[in-house]
């Protein structure tokens, strides 16, 4: 059975006053999608990469499917630093499939473990590589049409030879104004320790949604259009 993948659009609606007092600040939109490591006790919503990182406009809009891919990588970045030269290739997930790392540090389609939720539920099932840091995607569509990969997650702990791993998808998205450019940089706490919690939203993402962020009154509301 094929399951299709859902779709999702963010369109943030500024008005002159509110670009003015956020280029004054050199600020920029920031974005970030949550993965749970099932690794993480209670598992929180990790947001620790920046997905996409856009200049201020008056209809700023972020748009992605729900084709997400695996990755690996044996070292983690420094905050504020692009998640790149990666040391395997991108894996798409299919809803329902497992993936286990192939000694040759390739993937391989793997049987699911008992207990897999086919819809939420990204599984490396097994690991004959060797310790490894792996990497949640998501695909993009380019402005020229292409699609491209563009990492959202790192696990920070060590995936072990022999280990395997459950990542949860909670379509959570955090949004921020910050001055760094850069897409697909480790999320820099410093930045973020810095920013006002006003500034910041949290939205637990429907198919399509329609914000502003009011600068007088410091806080972030539906638009209006």
């Amino acid at each position: 059975m094929i399951i299709a993948m859902p779709s999702y659009a963010i369109h943030v609606h500024e008005d002159r006053n509110d670009l003015e007092t956020l280029l004054a600040q050199k600020h920029r939109l920031k974005v970030a999608i949550s993965v749970q490591a099932n690794n993480t006790g209670a598992n929180p919503s990790n947001f620790n990469v920046v997905y996409q990182s856009v200049p201020l406009s008056p209809n700023m809009h972020l748009c992605w499917t729900g084709q997400y891919a695996l990755n690996w990588i044996s070292h983690i970045p420094a905050d504020g630093t692009r998640l790149e030269n990666f040391n395997g290739n991108w894996q798409p997930w299919r809803p329902g499939e497992s993936y286990s790392l192939h000694k040759t540090g390739c993937w391989d389609k793997a049987s699911p473990k008992r207990g897999l939720r086919i819809h939420d539920t990204i599984e490396v099932s097994g690991n004959d590589h060797g310790s490894v840091h792996v990497v949640v995607g998501l695909q993009r569509s380019e402005h020229s049409g292409k699609t491209t990969w563009v990492p959202i997650f790192i696990d920070k702990s060590e995936l072990a030879k022999g280990g395997g791993r459950r990542y949860e998808l909670d379509h959570r998205v955090k949004m921020w104004f910050g001055t760094e450019d850069s897409d697909s940089t480790m999320v820099s706490r410093a930045e973020l320790a810095s920013t006002s919690s006003s500034t910041t939203e949290t939205l637990t993402m429907r198919s399509e949604v329609w914000i502003r962020y009011n600068t007088l009154r410091r806080k972030w509301e539906t638009a209006n259009l």
